[in-house]
């Protein structure tokens, strides 16, 4: 026998069971099989790994110092609402109060579908505890000032109430058909003779009148036991259609809308409480054929009126809406009108303007109006070409930022709305408040929608950590009991995720938040890139900024994910890594930086040039890392799965792609805080363990027509995997058995991998679910998955509440407690 067969010997005996060396056998693994088939290639002990190798098992599932598992059962928290708590009601309607009386005064009004008139404070909570009660009868409420606050409450039966709470209310004296009454406040600079800031009017088809306290009622601070409205003597022939004021300091213009023109009138009150009317100018139209109703608009400072006619076309019966719009400029006389385009019609195919806004903000005028009913159409009214009245006018579209599908009422017509010079202001099917000066610029009084990135806030004097959430341009606080405050109206009540407004920030409007930092409350970073520090307080926000990151060459970023926090073993920040576009930065002792916006921030690593990183995971194991000179951890790119690290002497940067068998990486994360056990999920459900690249879960299952649910969205409830997909929330786990968990194969084969558990309600419900359309189900709705941790309790142990996010509330789903 030759040397060489006899060298050939061995090798062929070992070619029988595999060929095995050091570093694994890379032919036998068949991905298509499942775990407990696929494995049996490798010799007992191993299993195949990433990189389609065979290689040494060891167990990277999660780790308890005694089993426990989620609770999802009634009395422990779940199906806890969390957000909206008091307005969680549609609103019928909504008002503003005009002036403030006080520093404790609400500036909202809203009238439930409970028949309660709640007060809002600016900051979002419910002053009156309990609500008010206003009767089942109300239609709608308005508060005005006259010597006081008032509120004038219109019944269903068209009669009319001051003070409108019961049962003190007091009936309004009107000398027409109330029927015929609507009410319009005048907004402006007014003082002395014009009632604080505001004069309310009434208006029915041919006079304007005053809202005022009978003669001989008791004076101030005693309320008045009667009120009358008092024709003013201002009556358009063609009938009057709309009125709307116009205000500077101690001057008053009332605007008439009739039919065939705009009278503009000053009025004056004397000191005897008479009224004097002076003409300033009027403006012919051209009559509108049917034309019984309309309405006139002004804006906060009397720079734009826009007036809307409803009739009928020349040629038949079909309704129009026709637009006039005129510019406004005030001289040593009074206001002098100029028209700023034709007369001509926003809305066509049988639309009509449901909402209007007008602004001359940018230096020309832009009107912009949502067309109804049906499908919601928001136009921006930008000049007009037209020949005749009922000619289209020139448009754009524009996003409105706010859901009108979700205004209460619409799209049947009725809605919860209040407008004035002031602005505009909505109520919701599920409590919310929007508000703002013109369509395009109205935001929310509350959260209202699924926010893109959830973390604890810094808030000082509390027990329990709160939360912010970044809605669509703006940042929302969970209020807590510690915000709570004693006011002249009682004890406020929270309403849950609050916007916080700009200028509480001290920063521009047009300033927002990218993303925020995990591990530490309190850090985001900004559209401008600053990596800055917000503290809520209930007497106000804080900010500081800690630097700026920029691209590698100085331009600014487009996007942020936000990032993650090394906290120092006294619990002081040690370092924040933020993932911006294609980059990671390392922010050094942010908590020695503050306030240094002016230091740019380039990229310390870029894994995948021009690739934006969508996900980040960072190592937080005291023996691993200190966040100085030793950081690693995990990031997922469009497709690709990446491990990180900043080591050596001196510490370098360095990443290192991980081959996997998973399919499109969605997120990773590690299995606790200070855990060196990462977690890859991948789009179809499946979890590889990391660094071994063991499959943690299986995929979900397909559903009859052997279509693949899709992740939108990753928790982990201590250890344990949620995933939000497509086909409904589920919880990753093995069955529990006599104390033990399943995690073993029948057989006592190892890697048994989890498998996904669909998730209820105590009461079975699940509001995360669209309605089923036909056979089918209808999915899931927009959501995002948080989890709080709590802080550590007498037995040693935390809290991990998971909450659900949807665009009208915010759910706690599930609970787990372990020690940390």
């Amino acid at each position: 026998m030759s040397r060489r067969l006899l060298w050939a010997l061995p090798l062929l005996a070992a070619a029988c069971t595999g060929l095995y060396f050091d570093r694994g056998n890379a032919f036998p693994c068949d991905f298509s099989q499942g775990p407990g088939v696929r494995d049996s290639a490798c010799v007992a002990g191993d299993v195949c790994g990433s990189n389609n190798v065979c290689q040494k098992y060891i167990y990277e599932g999660p780790r308890f110092e005694t089993v426990s598992v989620p609770s999802f059962g009634a009395g422990t928290g779940e199906g806890t609402v969390i957000h909206p708590l008091v307005l969680a009601e549609p609103l019928i309607d909504v008002s503003r109060e005009l002036p403030y009386q006080s520093a404790t005064t609400g500036s909202f009004y809203a009238h439930g579908q409970s028949d309660s008139f709640f007060a809002v404070s600016e900051q979002g909570n419910v002053l009156a505890t309990p609500p008010i009660p206003v009767g089942a009868n109300a239609a709608t409420v308005q508060p005005f000032n006259s010597n006081g606050l008032h509120v004038l409450l219109r019944a269903t039966d068209g009669s009319f109430f001051i003070d409108g709470v019961l049962p003190r209310n007091r009936v309004l004296d009107v000398p027409t058909p109330s029927t015929q009454l609507r009410l319009r406040f005048v907004d402006g600079p007014l003082v002395g003779r014009f009632s604080e800031k505001a004069l309310p009017l009434v208006l029915n088809s041919f006079a304007v009148g005053l809202i005022e306290e009978e003669p001989g009622t008791p004076p101030p601070p005693m309320p008045p036991s009667a009120w009358r409205v008092r024709p003013v003597g201002l009556t358009i022939d063609a009938g009057l259609l709309d009125v709307a004021g116009l205000a500077q300091p101690q001057r008053l213009w009332l605007a008439t809308l009739g039919n065939d023109g705009l009278i503009v009138t000053e009025v004056d009150r004397g000191a005897d409480g008479g009224v004097a009317l002076t003409s300033a100018g009027s403006q012919a139209l051209t009559p509108l054929a049917g034309a019984s109703t309309g309405e006139l608009h002004t804006d906060r400072e009397g720079r734009i009126i826009t007036a809307i006619r409803r009739g009928t076309r020349s040629s038949g019966a079909t309704s129009v809406d026709v637009l006039s719009t005129w510019q406004v400029t005030f001289n040593a006389t009074g206001p002098v009108l100029t028209q700023a385009w034709p007369d001509c019609q926003p809305c066509q195919r049988a639309q009509q303007v449901e909402v209007l806004s007008a602004s001359v903000a940018t230096g020309a005028p832009i009107v912009e109006v949502i067309c109804g009913p049906g499908t919601r159409t928001p136009l921006r009214v930008v000049g007009s070409v037209a020949l005749t009245q009922t000619d289209a006018c020139r448009t754009e579209a524009f996003e409105t930022p706010v859901p009108f599908s979700r205004v209460n009422g619409m799209p049947d017509g009725g809605r919860a709305q209040w407008e004035s010079q002031a602005g505009l202001l909505f109520g919701g099917t599920h409590g919310e408040i929007w508000s703002g000066e013109t369509i395009s610029t109205l935001e929310p009084l509350f959260l209202d929608r699924v926010p893109k990135d959830v973390a604890p806030s810094l808030t000082s004097g509390q027990p329990k950590p709160s939360i912010a959430a970044i809605g669509h341009d703006y940042l929302s606080v969970l209020q807590t009991d510690a915000t709570l405050q004693l006011t002249d109206a009682g004890l406020e009540q929270l309403n849950g995720f609050r916007r916080i407004d700009p200028r509480e920030l001290g920063v521009s409007d047009d300033e927002r938040l990218l993303g925020l930092v995990h591990g530490t409350p309190g850090w985001g970073v900004t559209g401008t890139g600053e990596v800055v520090r917000t503290v809520v307080a209930p007497t106000g926000l804080t900010i500081a900024t800690a630097g700026r990151v920029v691209s590698s060459v100085g331009a600014p970023i487009h996007d942020s994910i936000g990032g993650e926090a090394y906290l120092a073993g006294d619990g002081g920040l040690q370092a924040i890594f933020v993932a911006a576009d294609d980059g990671l930065y390392f922010v050094k002792e942010p908590r020695n930086l503050v306030n240094l916006n002016e230091v740019l921030l380039t990229p310390d690593l870029i894994p995948e040039p021009s690739v934006p990183i969508r996900s980040l995971a960072l190592e937080r194991t005291p023996l691993g890392t200190d966040g100085v000179g030793r950081a690693r951890g995990y990031l997922v790119t469009s497709r690709n799965v990446f491990s990180w690290e900043l080591s050596g002497t001196p510490a370098r940067w360095s990443s290192r792609p991980l081959t996997l068998s998973g399919g499109e990486p969605l997120e990773v994360w590690f299995d606790s805080n200070h855990s060196a056990l990462g977690r890859v999920g991948f789009r179809d459900g499946e979890i590889d363990s990391l660094p071994g690249g063991f499959e943690l879960v299986e995929p979900l299952p397909g559903d009859d027509a052997g279509v693949t649910p899709q992740v939108m969205d990753y928790e982990n409830l201590g250890g344990w995997p949620v995933a939000y997909a497509s086909t409904g929330l589920f919880i990753a786990g093995w069955d529990f058995v006599k104390g033990k968990l399943e995690n073993r194969f029948a057989d006592g084969g190892i890697n048994r991998p989890m498998t996904w558990r669909p998730v209820t309600l105590p009461d079975g419900g699940t509001p995360w679910m669209k309605p089923a359309i036909g056979p089918r189900g209808g999915g899931t709705r927009d959501a995002k998955l948080f989890v709080v941790i709590d802080p550590i309790d007498a037995a040693g142990l935390q809290d991990h509440r998971l909450l659900l996010f949807l665009e009208d509330q915010v759910i706690q789903v599930a609970h787990h407690l372990r020690k940390p």
